[in-house]
């Protein structure tokens, strides 16, 4: 009864629900207030530590790149054959001969009086190890080293097989670099309008590096025709000749390409020996001049008949028969070297070498007839 009479003295009309829930919004109000306060107190000491974190993280791909650049430019083969070097000369350092020759006469030595060598790969260094310790480690005191040693002594002939296998490379690379470098100053000493000193400057300077090519590589086929070439150029006749049969002789036994380069050093040969002939008029070299060309004819290899090489050789022929007065030859010579010519000029008829080579057989061949 008492329940009831508690509920009826409650008066819920009492309660003025628009006043209380404005002072909740009040106070909502109040405590976002003192929130937003908060974050951006947070904010103004956190900003300088997030520009700080995106500046970084903005750097990495940058600093990634320069990594990698870096990383590359020391792997470069030079640079690596230069560290190479160096840490070769600082491996046979005298000091460290000297310890290492010291740890094989003495191999019962006290450990600390040895240095070891900076040329010893752990494995030998294991070695010079066991050395030291075998006089009261192992009954058998050269066993166990002697082992090691040979196998050390694999590991270094197969370290000096890849260094000879990296010299070759280089060497070759480095005689390719001069062939490019003399084939620049014989191009340069061929531009129209060039004055004749420049010119026999830039042929000489060509002729240099093509030696300089061939002292690498004395059997180096394209250094040496290179050499034969400028040397003709430049009026060394005899000079020439003997390049030119070097190279005829190197390339007398080989593949098809090189039968090429072998029936294209005769020729030269001939028409050396043809220019020599018209200077000083001794048939001997006339003869010498067309046996030449008859060895050069005949080492025309099968992929090259009906190619300029096979045209060049038969026309020079008809040219020196003609001067050693032979009958029918240079008639049968011009005529061969002219279709040669023509059927050329028929797949390509903007071959130039061809077109003049067709020219100059006509006109001789006019003149005989």
């Amino acid at each position: 009864m008492e329940i009831f009479d508690l509920a009826n003295q409650f008066d819920l009309q009492s309660v003025v629900f628009p006043d209380f829930v404005e002072a909740t919004k009040k106070a909502a109000s109040a405590r976002w207030a003192i929130f937003a306060d908060s974050v951006e107190a947070w904010k103004k000491t956190l900003d300088p530590a997030i520009w700080l974190t995106g500046s970084v993280a903005a750097l990495v791909p940058g600093s990634f790149v320069i990594y990698k650049w870096w990383n590359y430019r020391n792997s470069r083969l030079p640079q690596r054959l230069n560290d190479l070097l160096v840490k070769d000369e600082k491996r046979l350092r005298d000091e460290a001969r000297l310890a290492l020759l010291q740890a094989v006469k003495t191999p019962n030595a006290a450990r600390n009086s040895v240095t070891p060598p900076l040329f010893a790969e752990p494995m030998l260094k294991k070695t010079i190890r066991n050395l030291n310790w075998s006089g009261w480690m192992n009954p058998f005191p050269f066993a166990s080293p002697e082992q090691e040693l040979k196998l050390a002594l694999v590991e270094i002939e197969q370290r000096l097989s890849f260094c000879d296998k990296s010299r070759d490379y280089c060497k070759k690379q480095e005689a390719l670099a001069y062939i490019v470098k003399g084939a620049i100053a014989a191009a340069r000493a061929g531009t129209p309008g060039v004055s004749p000193e420049k010119a026999d400057r830039d042929n000489r300077a060509a002729l240099h590096d093509f030696n300089r090519a061939l002292e690498i590589n004395p059997v180096d086929i394209e250094a040496l025709g290179y050499v034969a070439h400028q040397q003709r150029v430049l009026g060394q006749d005899e000079q020439a000749l003997a390049s030119y049969h070097q190279l005829a002789a190197l390339t007398l036994n080989s593949g098809e390409q090189a039968k090429l380069v072998n029936a294209r050093s005769y020729r030269h040969i001939g028409e050396i020996r043809e220019k020599q002939h018209e200077r000083t008029n001794i048939g001997l070299r006339l003869t010498t001049a067309r046996q030449n060309l008859d060895l050069a004819y005949l080492a025309i290899p099968s992929f090259a008949r009906g190619q300029l090489e096979h045209a060049a050789i038969r026309e020079v022929q008809a040219r020196l028969a003609r001067k050693d007065d032979a009958a029918t030859l240079p008639t049968t010579y011009y005529s061969e070297a002219r279709s040669v010519y023509e059927a050329i000029l028929e797949k390509d008829g903007s071959n130039q070498e061809a077109r003049d080579g067709y020219m100059r057989t006509k006109a001789a061949l006019r003149e005989l007839t």
